[in-house]
């Protein structure tokens, strides 16, 4: 046998061609498998186009495939809200398919949880012989507004569909059940790919979503005096949104030779106890906002214009069974960085309008297109020899959900049934966001923001509050950049 006879299936091998096997194709084969490539869960902002979903990987063997089809599928819902994807076409204007930097094909979800994206025959995507190719899945977010059509909080997952009923490529008039359809270029037969339906990790979605970023300090010194600079950020909101809103900000404190507990505030309700007057301490600690990156014009609404944001020391030490949110009894300015525990987590509300100094936590607001400075300071006393300061700006390391906000199973006594017009986001209990004293109730609960869906002035009752999981700059490991204070 020669290369390139013809085999017309009564030739024998023979002599020194005995023993070969000859493996004969009539056609490629074409497979598919999620890329390694494709992206982590993220925030994508409503309105926005081309947010990667999912890169596709296919592979052909014996001959170049055409893919002329892609069956696509939206995620089904499940129980629990902390991995609850929206099965509603609503969510996404469209769904595009690119070949690198070139779009070849899209579909659009219009009334069901499945669709089938047609590429391009003028860009055709050819996968090579014995080779693979990349394909990048985007999509386009519909806007969120009081009527829809996207819902704030959605987790919107599209996936490669298995056995999507796609009509055959090469002329073949019947439904191939297969995830991806094309024609073999040289023996011209339709090919389809099967394999399992892909699980990608998708995208949440909101009106807006905050970018935080961590500011270096002019200097990394401090001193024992009223007012040491601790700690400085920024957090900005997208331009074409209502903005974002802020309700609370979680830190961590801690030196080198002390710690953090929340030490007897005076003795016979006047004077500070003895025991403590040598000790170094952190103490009084003062969030203000600021709309310039030099720190000079306050802002966030403080009501004697200086930019505090927590008047008469609302910031709560979580060191103490007692310590579990904003109450009257845990707002003092006395919790303090001490001797006696090797650090603690502290978290600053807002109630910068309040000039009575009171306990009733407010949202403050960052205006669409615009950034807010933040900066951290407290007093300092009794430091001597080496002492340093760490601080470090808490995210949160889940998404909270619903379904685990209490042990007992309620929030601010209401069971946590939240099936019932689940998905009705501004009537009913909303399995996607909620209010912010209940996500302020979860575990993970560092940061807590929305992304004002319906006004730029969201309500602290709207169901429309998240916790700090994904937020871009922020950690997902509970704790942030660390900036650390020498004496």
């Amino acid at each position: 046998m020669t290369s390139g006879q013809t085999v017309d299936g009564s030739d024998s091998i023979s002599g020194t061609d005995a023993g070969r096997v000859i493996a004969v194709a009539t056609s490629g084969t074409l497979a598919y498998a999620t890329d390694p490539s494709s992206p982590s869960l993220k925030w994508a902002q409503a309105g926005s186009a081309d947010n990667t979903l999912a890169v596709f990987r296919f592979n052909a063997t014996n001959e170049d495939i055409r893919i002329d089809k892609i069956g696509l599928q939206m995620a089904t819902s499940t129980l629990s809200s902390a991995t609850m994807a929206s099965n509603s076409p609503s969510d996404l204007s469209k769904v595009t398919i690119w070949d690198g930097a070139t779009k070849v094909g899209e579909a659009v979800f219009s009334s069901t949880d499945y669709a089938t994206a047609t590429l391009n025959l003028s860009s055709a995507v050819i996968i090579p012989k014995n080779g693979q190719k990349l394909l990048t899945v985007k999509a386009d977010v519909a806007g969120i507004y009081t009527s829809g059509p996207a819902r704030p909080g959605h987790l919107v997952l599209v996936n490669y569909d298995a056995s999507s009923s796609s009509n055959c490529a090469g002329g073949v008039n019947t439904s191939c059940q297969r995830g991806a359809v094309g024609v073999g270029m040289s023996s011209g037969v339709a090919v389809g790919s099967g394999g399992s339906d892909s699980a990608t990790n998708g995208a949440r979605i909101a009106r807006a979503v905050p970018t935080v970023a961590k500011i270096s300090l002019a200097s990394q010194k401090f001193s024992n005096t009223t007012g040491n600079t601790l700690y400085r950020f920024k957090v900005g909101a997208a331009a074409g949104t209502n903005g974002v809103s802020l309700y609370k900000f979680g830190f961590n404190i801690a030196t080198n030779t002390s710690s953090v507990v929340e030490l007897p505030d005076s003795v016979d309700d006047s004077v500070v106890d003895p025991t403590y007057n040598n000790d170094f301490m952190v103490t009084n600690l003062k969030l203000y906002c600021y709309s310039d990156s030099s720190f000079s014009q306050p802002s966030c609404g403080s009501w004697d214009n200086s930019g505090l944001v927590n008047q008469g020391g609302f910031a709560v030490m979580n060191g103490t069974a007692g310590d579990t949110g904003p109450t009257a009894t845990s707002t003092d300015t006395a919790d303090i960085v001490n001797q006696a525990d090797p650090d603690m987590d502290f978290d600053v509300y807002f109630n910068p309008t309040d000039s009575t100094l009171g306990s009733t936590q407010e949202a403050i607001r960052v205006p669409a297109g615009e950034t807010r400075y933040f900066v951290l300071k407290a007093d300092v006393t009794g430091a001597s020899s080496t002492p340093s300061i760490a601080l470090k700006m808490n995210g949160d390391a889940t998404l909270a959900g619903l379904n685990n906000s209490k042990e007992d199973g309620e929030v601010d006594g209401d069971p946590l049934d939240y099936t019932t017009n689940g998905d009705n986001w501004n009537t009913g209990r909303y399995v996607f966001a909620t209010a912010a004293s209940q996500v302020d109730a979860w575990d993970d609960d560092q940061f807590i923001w929305s992304g004002n869906s319906t006004n730029t002035t969201q309500d602290v009752a709207d169901y429309d509050w998240f916790n700090g999981f994904m937020v871009p700059g922020l950690s997902n490991t509970d704790v942030g950049d660390t900036e650390t204070l020498t004496l």
